[in-house]
């Protein structure tokens, strides 16, 4: 008789004769999914993948955003085929023809890769075998004039079996948009300056992957990019030669990925390194306040990961989790004013121990009517030269009733130093921004200070969350999931951008105004706040499968039976995806001793007019027979800034934007011509209603610094591509 064991190692066998055998048939585990005892968020197989409409990885994940972005709002980790890898760089060349599957896992499971469970799990499955070669060219622009682009891609992808090897290059530019172009009066004082810089960018991208043996594997991967940037900062009266400012940011890195298996063990290792120079320049304009940047910032990242069972529990394998982290950065910082250049170095290291432990389990029949119940629990600690050391502390209680419900607590603990640009990016004054003085309702030219504070403390934060996911359908992509988390965070670094009453009260030091009172320069290095506490609930609502009932598979002909004259009708597929976010409270202390201020309901730090109590978004597409199309709908509540005077007290309306696209093989539309089987055209729309942001004080009357324009240079924009896989 055939074993369990036996029957997953090989396909599944024919049906047995009477001969009085028993055979077991199964089914061979994938070891490329990581799908384990808890049910997945999601998992879509490449009908739905093909029902998003889209063309490559980036642009696939861009657009599921809002189902892998956890509850935290934090980004997800990316698994290829089960495995960590170094970078995104690995994969980003990928097509969506190449993806077999995309499998989501929550929170809970990210400790399983030596993550905290904050981040959400994705998983992308390829073809084990797949070939081709990709062209793509891109046009854009919007409806109003100006910032009209263009994109060139092409790629190169080889899959086959544990083996990959992928190249790609890209080159994109766009032209600035100037508020003329936008029937802006200029700012008194200057002429018609730039809203959105001009730019061009390059990148080269390549990565490789081979197996060496049976149970280790390893990837390299390697890109190159580089994107400058040219922005118009007015010409001041009476000045000969307009002011420019030029940025130049050059990138590379590299990185390594092995993994493999000891035993019952798993164990992983990666290791990236990046190296960032950053150029800025100030051309014409006053040649007193001339000045030229540049910093060279070099990190080198390295992580360990082994998982396994640790002992055997009634309710089933109690699991080990160990990972260490290192992170060595060195930055030069040298600027134009004739001071030797600045030289910081940081080292981080960190190690975190996991352990989850099955409580109650029905398959082991381990008080079986509570369900499955599992703990988790995380500490690690780590430290930074010069800064200390920096504990943190999570735990995970995850309860399964039932097969399509889980209820999950989580509370976490951490403390984070701040980050080598925070700390030490060069100090540098940028002339001529206009800037709204809550103090006097007016929109005035600032000089504004940017740059690193090297006084900076870590920041601590604690948050708890209960979250409930359903999923009432074995076989069908249907999930609901609601979390209610409460968040507070000591000593946040952020920077200053609204200059209201409490907040200059608060932070005197960085903003200086002449003796009548007006506004002369802004500091924007970060500061720290004192302490926020927020209280959201979210939810998520996903939807991926066919409309209608489905074709039943064609019988297999007779004996001399003639073919059939056509293939049965494919059903339409649906995507759908709806994420709204109800803030329930949100008070900020931004110094000890000062008043809270209520974000919800009047108070504002940012720009933006505070908080939105509620904002979602809502994804759908359509696909059938290769035609794909859909919409994307984002909105966002309205807010106020409340104020004695007249002209401070804003109300920041409700905003609601739609953009739509549809992308179809080129051979639908010349009528099945053999040439076109190759080719997709997409259009997409941003933007389609032109709807911007619409900023009111007390009088109705929008201020100058909060024109829509200025808040939404681009407006309505409408982009063509045609793409060719070979």
């Amino acid at each position: 008789m055939a074993t369990p064991a036996a029957a997953q190692d090989r396909p599944a066998s024919p049906p047995a004769e009477s001969s009085g055998d028993i055979v077991i048939e199964g089914k061979r585990l994938d070891e490329r999914s990581i799908v384990g005892a808890s049910p997945p968020l999601a998992v879509l197989d490449a009908a739905a993948l093909q029902a998003l409409g889209t063309t490559s990885l980036a642009e696939m994940l861009k657009k599921l955003q809002s189902l892998t972005r956890s509850s935290s709002g934090e980004p997800s980790i990316f698994l290829l085929n089960g495995r960590r890898i170094s970078g995104f760089e690995e994969m980003q060349d990928i097509p969506q023809e190449a993806i077999e599957k995309f499998e989501l896992l929550s929170e809970a499971d990210a400790t399983r890769f030596g993550y905290p469970p904050t981040r959400r799990v994705a998983n992308i499955i390829t073809k084990r075998h797949f070939r081709s070669l990709e062209l793509e060219q891109q046009s854009n622009a919007t409806t109003e004039g100006g910032g009209t682009g263009i994109m060139t891609r092409a790629a190169v992808t080889r899959l086959d079996g544990p083996g990959r090897l992928t190249l790609g290059v890209r080159g994109e530019r766009r032209l600035a948009i100037t508020e003329a172009q936008r029937d802006l009066d200029p700012l008194p004082g200057l002429t018609s300056r730039s809203i959105a810089a001009a730019s061009r960018t390059i990148r080269g991208n390549a990565a490789w992957a081979v197996a060496l043996g049976r149970t280790i594997s390893l990837s390299v991967s390697g890109s190159a990019e580089r994107q400058a940037d040219l922005s118009l900062l007015g010409v001041a009266i009476g000045s000969p030669d307009p002011a420019r400012q030029r940025s130049v940011i050059g990138t590379t890195t590299g990185g390594v990925a092995v993994s493999g298996a000891l035993g019952d063990w798993t164990w992983n290792g990666t290791a990236s390194a990046t190296n960032l120079i950053s150029t800025v320049t100030s051309l014409g304009g006053d040649p007193s306040r001339a000045f030229r940047t540049r910093s060279t910032t070099r990190t080198l990242a390295t992580k360990l990961v082994a998982n396994g069972p640790l002992v055997h529990l009634p309710a089933g394998d109690a699991t080990l989790v160990v990972a260490l982290d290192g992170d060595d950065s060195r930055s030069r910082r040298a600027g134009s004013s004739g001071d030797a250049a600045r030289i910081f170095g940081r080292r981080t290291g960190a190690a975190t121990v996991t352990a989850s432990l099955p409580v109650t389990s029905v398959r082991e029949d381990v008080l079986p009517m509570l369900g499955d119940v599992t703990a988790t629990a995380t500490g690690g600690i780590g430290h930074v030269t010069g800064g200390g050391t920096y504990p943190r502390v999570a735990a995970t209680l995850g309860w399964q009733p039932l097969r399509a419900v889980r209820v999950g607590a989580t509370i976490d603990r951490k403390q984070t130093p701040p980050s080598v640009n925070q700390l030490f990016d060069p100090v540098r004054s940028f002339p001529n921004v206009p800037y709204f003085d809550n103090l006097t309702g007016q929109t005035v030219l600032v000089d504004v200070i940017g740059g690193g504070n090297a006084r900076l403390a870590p920041e601590r934060q604690r948050r708890n969350a209960v979250d409930l996911t359903l999923k009432p359908f074995a076989k069908r992509e249907l999930t609901l999931a609601l979390t209610y988390a409460t968040t507070d965070i000591i000593d946040q670094a952020i920077s200053v951008s609204q200059p209201t009453l409490r907040v200059e009260a608060a932070f005197p030091a960085l903003f200086t105004r002449d003796n009548n009172g007006r506004l002369l320069s802004v500091d924007s290095r970060p500061v720290n706040l004192a302490r926020e506490r927020r209280r959201e609930l979210t939810a998520n609502l996903f939807w991926a499968g066919p409309l209608g009932p489905q074709p039943a598979p064609p019988a297999p002909p007779s004996a001399g039976a003639p073919p059939p004259t056509r293939p049965p009708r494919e059903p339409f597929f649906l995507f759908a995806n709806v994420s709204p976010t109800l803030r329930l409270a949100d008070r900020l202390v931004l110094a000890d001793g000062q008043p809270a201020l209520d974000l919800l309901d009047g108070d504002a730090f940012g720009g933006n007019g505070g908080q939105p109590r509620f904002e979602g978004n809502v994804y759908t597409s359509l696909s059938r027979g290769g035609i794909a199309g859909g919409f994307d709908l984002q909105w966002r509540a309205g807010t106020r800034v409340r104020s004695d005077l007249a002209a401070a007290d804003l109300r920041f309306d409700s905003l609601v934007t739609v953009g739509a696209y549809l992308i179809a093989p080129l051979a639908k539309i010349t009528g099945g011509q053999h040439w076109g089987k190759a080719v997709h055209i997409a259009l997409n729309a941003r933007n389609l209603f032109n709807e911007r942001q619409r900023v009111r004080d007390r009088d109705g009357v929008t201020p100058i610094g909060f024109r829509p324009a200025y808040l939404d240079p681009f407006g309505r924009s409408v982009m063509v591509t045609l793409r060719s896989l070979f």
